[in-house]
């Protein structure tokens, strides 16, 4: 894996390189875990974090000398605590969402596996109505037979 660094007879400046490209690729994702807290509230909300993971970015692909150096170190990245506030922030982020678009955690749950809570609770509503008509209706055709048979 060539990460862009020249590695000379110098070894502390070959560490300071190594070291400054791990943070680099830590400061990108944590640039994009920012912006996947506030992604559930829309453009406006990431709209200021948006700048920083650009140029964390394009620093980390201008030192790893390319796209596929870059995507090698945020790699390498994901795998310690950087990666776990990243997949906290979407943990975090999909919640938000689901909180804010069906009204609590519980809902947006059952929307999501398919569960329809409402509909079935309507459907069981509807179903003791009819038994109870049903109940009514034959009630008064008990009634009615025996006050024909009167």
């Amino acid at each position: 894996m060539s990460l862009g660094i020249k590695v000379d007879t110098d070894l502390q400046q070959a560490q300071k390189d190594i070291d400054n490209f791990s943070k680099r690729s830590r400061t990108a994702l944590t640039s994009l875990s920012l912006v996947a807290q506030d992604l559930p509230f829309g453009f406006i909300a990431i709209q200021n974090n948006l700048p920083n993971v650009i140029q964390a970015f394009g620093e980390l692909t201008t030192k790893s000398g390319g796209l596929i150096g870059a995507l090698k170190g945020i790699g390498s990245a994901l795998i310690g605590p950087s990666g776990i506030f990243l997949a906290f922030s979407a943990v975090t982020a999909g919640a938000t969402y689901l909180i804010k678009e069906y009204g609590s955690l519980e809902a947006g749950i059952e929307a999501l596996l398919g569960r329809t809570y409402s509909y079935t609770a309507a459907l069981k509503e509807a179903q003791k109505s009819q038994k109870e008509y049903s109940d009514e209706a034959r009630q008064t055709r008990d009634i009615e037979n025996d006050a024909a048979g009167s």
